[in-house]
Protein backbone atom coordinates (compact mmCIF):
# COMPACT_ATOMS: atom_id res chain seq x y z
CA UNK A 1 0.00 0.00 0.00
CA UNK A 2 2.87 2.17 1.35
CA UNK A 3 4.38 1.96 -2.67
CA UNK A 4 0.89 3.08 -3.85
CA UNK A 5 0.75 6.24 -1.88
CA UNK A 6 4.59 6.94 -3.23
CA UNK A 7 3.16 7.26 -6.73
CA UNK A 8 1.45 10.42 -5.68
CA UNK A 9 -2.43 11.06 -7.03
CA UNK A 10 -1.74 7.97 -9.57
CA UNK A 11 -1.17 5.75 -6.78
CA UNK A 12 -4.22 7.11 -4.60
CA UNK A 13 -6.45 7.36 -7.55
CA UNK A 14 -5.43 3.36 -8.26
CA UNK A 15 -6.27 2.55 -4.12
CA UNK A 16 -9.37 4.88 -4.42
CA UNK A 17 -10.93 3.43 -7.78
CA UNK A 18 -9.61 0.02 -7.80
CA UNK A 19 -8.65 -1.68 -4.89
CA UNK A 20 -11.64 -0.49 -2.99
CA UNK A 21 -14.50 -1.52 -4.92
CA UNK A 22 -13.05 -4.97 -5.43
CA UNK A 23 -13.23 -4.60 -1.19
CA UNK A 24 -16.40 -3.67 -1.61
CA UNK A 25 -17.57 -6.53 -3.91
CA UNK A 26 -15.94 -8.96 -1.38
CA UNK A 27 -18.46 -8.22 1.52
CA UNK A 28 -21.16 -9.54 -0.74
CA UNK A 29 -20.02 -13.38 0.50
CA UNK A 30 -22.21 -13.28 3.44
CA UNK A 31 -21.58 -16.41 4.30
CA UNK A 32 -17.70 -16.78 4.77
CA UNK A 33 -17.05 -14.73 7.54
CA UNK A 34 -13.44 -15.12 7.47
CA UNK A 35 -13.40 -13.17 4.59
CA UNK A 36 -15.67 -10.62 5.52
CA UNK A 37 -13.20 -10.14 9.14
CA UNK A 38 -10.53 -9.52 6.30
CA UNK A 39 -11.99 -7.47 4.54
CA UNK A 40 -13.00 -5.59 7.16
CA UNK A 41 -9.21 -5.44 8.41
CA UNK A 42 -8.01 -4.34 5.23
CA UNK A 43 -10.92 -1.46 4.76
CA UNK A 44 -9.79 0.00 8.31
CA UNK A 45 -6.29 0.11 6.83
CA UNK A 46 -7.20 1.55 3.64
CA UNK A 47 -9.54 4.25 5.54
CA UNK A 48 -5.93 5.67 7.00
CA UNK A 49 -4.75 6.70 3.42
CA UNK A 50 -8.03 7.45 1.76
CA UNK A 51 -8.08 11.71 1.84
CA UNK A 52 -11.60 13.08 3.92
CA UNK A 53 -12.95 14.65 1.39
CA UNK A 54 -13.38 11.11 -0.24
CA UNK A 55 -13.90 8.62 2.83
CA UNK A 56 -17.70 9.43 3.09
CA UNK A 57 -18.98 8.35 -0.40
CA UNK A 58 -15.66 5.92 -0.97
CA UNK A 59 -15.30 4.11 2.29
CA UNK A 60 -18.75 5.24 4.70
CA UNK A 61 -20.82 4.15 1.83
CA UNK A 62 -19.06 0.74 1.69
CA UNK A 63 -19.83 0.11 5.92
CA UNK A 64 -23.33 1.40 5.60
CA UNK A 65 -24.74 -0.88 2.41
CA UNK A 66 -22.80 -3.77 3.82
CA UNK A 67 -23.35 -3.84 7.70
CA UNK A 68 -27.34 -2.70 7.63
Amino acid sequence: MDFLIENGDEGYILIRDQIVPIISEMFNDKTNTKLIEKCSEALVEITRYIRDEDRGYHILTIVISKFK
